[in-house]
C-alpha cells in the first residue's frame, strides 16, 4: 500500500491539474452509432473484406491440419489443467501439436486504483464520471461467457454462435473473470466480493468470443467501430518448444500487425504470458526473450504483471523481440485479483496472471478513448491511445523503458491529466502538452521541425511519436535463434535540439537481446520501436527546443500517419483560473451550482448550460452570470436552476472573454430522484421489455425509449391509471435494434429515467 500511495504523491507533486482539468468539456455517454460510422468511414471496406477472406483461408487450412491430428492420434483438442484451459491451435511442420493457453487477482477493484483509472471515475479526484458508458470491448478468450452472473448480468453478449464455441469449465471461468474485470457492474446490496469484484470500466459492455476463430472475427469487429480488445490467452512456451520461436515475429504476430493497421483505430490488448520461470528460456536467460506469437507484434498492446509491491510479477514474461524491441508494452496490476467466476451466477474467484494484468489495462484503455471524445469530440487512433499510454505511463524497474516492465505502470490519471491539458495546435504555445495526428510526412529521407519551448524547472520536457506500421516480413526458422533484423516497414527517428548549446538529445533505446539486462540508453537513433520517446530531464524554463522528425530512405515514399504527444511546455497563461465547480440537488427539484476562480483576465462572464440524459450530448444555454473583468483575488459564483423533472442532468460553464474567445469547464452531474417506483427486466431484453410501475391514483402514464443519439425509438404505455397498486407492462421488441437505450417513465410531472440493453 505504501508503494501506491507514494505513486500518487508523486503524480500530485508533479503535475498541477485541477485548473486545468476543469476548464475542458466532457459528456458520460460515449461512442454513439454515428460515432462508431464516422470511425470506420475512413477504413478500406474492400481491403477490410479481402484481409477477412484471407484469413478465414488461413484458418480454414488451420483446422484442416487439426482435424488430420486428432483423427489420427485420438486425443481431446480442448483440455484444462486446473484453472488453466489449453487448446491445440494448429500443427508445427514437424508434426507436433502447438497449444494456446489461458494465461492464468487484490480486487478488480483494487487493480484498478494502481493505474489509477478510478480516477476518471465519478468522485475519483478529477471532477469526471468517466465509467465507459456506451463503450463496448471486444473480449476474446477460452469459454462461453455467463450472461446471467450478477456482475455480468446486463454488461455482456455472446458474440459466437453458442452451439460452435470452444468451451470447458476452466474457460469459461477465464472468460468470465477476464470479461468482469473490465466491465464488471456495480452489484447493489451485493456481499464485499461483489462489491470489490467491480470492473474497471463498469458501465460498458462487452461483445464476448471464443478463441478458435479470433482473427478473422476481429475484422468486423474493428470495421464496426470497435475501438479496444482484450486477449489474455497466447502459446503455453513450455519447455522443450523450439527456442527460435521465442520473442520471433512470425505466426499471429503479422496477422494481428495487418488488421491493425487496417483499421487504423483498433487496439488489440494482449497478454505477456505467464512462462518467465517455466519457458525454453527460463534457465537459460532467465525469464528473457520468453515472448512469442502475437504479443510480438508491433501494433498491439502487450501488458505485463506487477504484484502488491509494485515489482515485476515472478510469473509474468520478460521481452525483448528478437530484434531488440521493448516488450512488455507497459504493466498492470495482476496479482491476487478478486472477479466473478462461471460456476453460479453469485460466486467469485481470485487468481493471479497476466490474463488479468491485461484486461486491467484495456478498460483503463476503453475508459480514456471515452474521456479524449468527451473532451476533445473525437477518439484517438491506435497509435494515438497506446502513445499516450506508454508516453505517461510511470517508469519502474531500470531507468526509462526496459524489458521487464516496458515503459512501466499504465497511469490512469496522467493520461486524463495530459488529454484535459492538450490541444493539437503545433504552431502556437497555447497549452503545456500537445497531442496531435499528422497525417502528411516529409519527403524520404528528410525532416520536420517543431519548436517547443520548456517549462523547466522540475518538469521534463517530453516528446513522443507513436505509429501503426505495415505488417513486417514474418521470421523463419531458416533465420536460426534471436536475428537481430529490425521489422519496421515505416521508420521515423526523432530528436530535440537545445536551441542554445544544439545539445542533440535521442530517444530512449533497448539494449537488444545480447545485453537484454543492461539499462536503455539515449545516445542515438531507435532503429527498431514505431513508439519512440525522447525525455530531457531538466530542461532550461523558457529555451527553445527543436523537435526533428526525419522519416527514413526507407521507408515506402506513402505517408503514414502518426500521433505525436509532448508534456512539459511552458505554455500561456488560462485567462481564467477556476478552483471549483460543483453541482448539488436542493430541495426535491432545483440543482445550485457553485464555483470559484483563483484570478480572471478579462472575463466576461460565464453561460450556464445543461443537457438531460436523453439529449444525447447536446447542451443547451439556461443562465448567464457575470464575470470580474480582471482580478487576482479569489471569486465566488452561484447558480441556482428552476424546478426540474425527476432524471439525469448534466451542467457545464462555458466562459467567455471579452474578445469572444471561450473555455469550456468539465461537466457536472445530479441525479433528481423521482417519486415513482420502477422496475425493467430483463436486462438486457430479447423479446419483450417489462416494466413494473408503483402508482398513484389517477396518474397519466407514458414510457418513451431513446437510442444513443437522443432520439425517440418507441412510445409505449400510454393509458389512464384509475388505481394504486404495482403493475407489470411487456413491451415487444420487435421493431428495437440491438443496442443501448434509455427509457423514460412519465407519470404526471414526475420522470423517471434508466438505462437497459436490447440483444436479440
Amino acid at each position: 500500500m505504501f508503494n501506491i500511495l507514494h505513486l500518487a504523491n508523486l503524480n500530485r507533486k508533479s503535475i498541477q491539474i485541477l485548473a486545468i482539468i476543469l476548464l475542458f468539456p466532457f459528456f458520460a455517454v460515449a461512442q454513439t452509432e454515428a460515432e462508431r460510422a464516422k470511425i470506420t468511414s475512413g477504413y478500406d471496406q474492400k481491403a477490410s473484406a479481402t484481409l477477412k477472406a484471407k484469413l478465414q483461408q488461413a484458418q480454414s487450412e488451420r483446422e484442416a491440419r487439426v482435424g488430420l491430428y486428432l483423427q489420427q492420434n485420438k486425443v481431446e483438442r480442448t483440455f484444462s489443467k486446473g484453472e488453466v484451459q489449453y487448446d491445440i491451435y494448429d500443427i508445427a511442420p514437424d508434426g507436433k501439436p502447438i497449444y494456446i493457453n489461458t494465461k492464468q487477482v487484490e480486487s478488480n477493484v483494487e487493480s484498478g486504483q494502481v493505474i489509477n483509472a478510478h480516477k476518471l471515475h465519478s468522485g475519483g479526484g478529477l471532477g469526471l464520471n468517466i465509467q465507459g458508458q456506451s463503450m463496448i470491448v471486444g473480449v476474446w478468450d477460452g469459454g462461453a461467457i455467463r450472461t446471467t452472473h450478477e456482475l455480468l448480468a446486463g454488461q455482456v453478449t455472446i458474440a459466437d454462435p453458442t452451439s460452435a464455441m470452444v468451451s470447458t469449465e476452466g474457460g469459461r471461468n477465464h472468460m468470465a473473470h477476464v470479461t468482469g474485470t473490465i466491465v464488471g457492474k456495480v452489484v447493489s446490496g451485493g456481499n464485499a466480493q461483489a462489491q470489490s469484484a467491480r470492473g474497471i470500466a463498469f458501465n460498458a459492455t462487452a461483445k464476448c468470443h471464443d478463441w478458435a476463430d479470433d482473427l478473422v472475427e476481429m475484422v468486423p469487429f474493428a470495421t464496426s467501430g470497435g475501438l479496444i480488445s482484450n486477449h489474455s490467452y497466447g502459446p503455453a512456451n513450455a519447455v522443450g518448444d523450439p527456442a527460435w520461436e521465442l520473442g520471433a515475429y512470425r505466426g499471429k504476430a503479422v496477422s494481428f500487425d495487418e488488421i491493425v493497421k487496417n483499421h487504423p483505430n483498433y487496439l488489440p490488448f494482449i497478454a505477456a504470458g505467464n512462462e518467465q520461470t517455466s519457458s525454453a528460456n527460463a534457465a537459460s536467460k532467465m525469464g528473457y526473450d520468453v515472448m512469442s506469437d502475437m504479443n510480438v507484434g508491433k501494433n498491439v498492446m502487450t501488458v505485463g504483471a506487477v504484484d502488491e509491491a509494485l515489482e515485476v510479477a515472478y510469473f509474468s514474461n520478460f521481452g525483448p523481440t528478437d530484434d531488440g524491441r521493448f516488450k512488455p508494452d507497459i504493466v498492470a496490476r495482476g496479482t491476487a485479483i478478486t472477479s466473478s467466476y462461471s460456476t453460479a451466477d453469485n460466486i467469485y474467484n481470485t487468481g493471479q496472471g497476466t490474463s488479468y494484468s491485461s484486461p486491467a489495462a484495456a478498460a483503463l484503455g476503453l475508459l480514456l478513448q471515452q474521456y479524449h471524445n468527451a473532451a476533445k469530440s473525437s477518439y484517438l487512433e491506435a497509435a494515438g491511445i497506446k502513445g499516450l499510454m506508454l508516453h505517461t505511463a510511470f517508469d519502474l524497474g531500470q531507468p526509462g523503458p526496459d524489458y521487464k516492465f516496458g515503459w512501466g505502470l499504465a497511469n490512469g490519471e496522467k493520461a486524463a491529466q495530459t488529454i484535459a491539458a492538450s490541444n493539437s495546435d503545433l504552431a502556437t504555445n497555447n497549452s503545456t502538452t500537445k497531442i496531435a495526428k499528422i497525417t502528411t510526412n516529409p519527403a524520404l529521407g528528410a525532416s520536420v521541425t517543431y519548436t517547443l519551448k520548456a517549462k523547466g524547472g522540475s518538469t521534463p520536457l517530453s516528446a513522443s511519436i507513436c505509429w501503426t506500421d505495415d505488417e513486417g516480413t514474418e521470421q523463419l526458422i531458416g533465420e536460426g535463434i534471436d536475428p537481430t533484423t529490425g521489422r519496421l516497414v515505416y521508420n521515423f527517428d526523432i530528436k530535440l535540439v537545445d536551441q542554445v548549446t544544439m545539445t542533440e538529445h535521442f530517444p530512449w533505446k533497448g539494449p537488444g537481446m545480447a545485453n537484454r539486462t543492461q539499462n536503455s540508453t539515449r545516445a542515438g537513433v531507435n532503429d527498431v520501436d514505431n513508439f519512440k520517446r525522447v525525455d530531457i530531464d531538466a530542461p532550461v524554463a523558457g529555451r527553445n527546443y527543436q523537435l526533428v522528425i526525419t522519416k527514413r530512405a526507407t521507408s515506402p515514399a506513402d505517408a503514414r500517419q502518426f500521433t505525436i504527444v509532448w508534456t512539459g511546455l511552458e505554455g500561456t497563461p488560462l485567462p481564467v483560473e477556476l478552483k471549483e465547480f460543483t453541482a448539488k440537488v436542493i430541495g426535491k427539484k432545483r440543482t445550485a451550482l457553485a464555483w470559484s476562480t483563483a484570478s480572471e483576465q478579462n472575463n466576461l462572464g460565464f453561460d450556464v448550460e445543461m443537457s438531460a440524459v436523453t439529449e444525447g450530448s447536446v447542451f443547451r444555454k439556461i443562465g448567464f452570470v457575470k464575470g470580474n473583468g480582471t482580478t487576482a483575488a479569489t471569486q465566488n459564483y452561484q447558480f441556482t436552476t428552476n424546478d426540474l423533472q425527476a432524471g439525469i442532468y448534466y451542467f457545464r460553464l462555458k466562459q467567455l472573454d471579452i474578445d469572444g474567445k471561450t473555455t469550456y469547464s468539465s461537466v457536472k452531474s445530479v441525479d433528481i430522484k423521482g417519486e415513482v417506483a420502477t422496475s425493467v427486466y430483463p436486462n438486457p431484453a430479447k423479446d419483450m421489455i417489462n416494466l413494473d410501475i408503483t402508482l398513484e391514483a389517477g396518474a397519466n402514464v407514458t414510457a418513451t425509449l431513446f437510442n444513443q443519439l437522443g432520439q425517440v425509438s418507441q412510445t409505449i404505455l400510454p393509458k389512464q391509471y384509475l388505481e394504486i397498486g404495482k403493475y407489470n407492462f411487456s413491451v415487444p421488441t420487435t421493431n428495437l435494434a440491438n443496442g443501448i437505450y434509455f427509457y423514460q417513465l412519465t407519470v404526471n410531472n414526475t420522470v423517471s429515467q434508466g438505462k437497459l440493453v436490447v440483444n436479440k
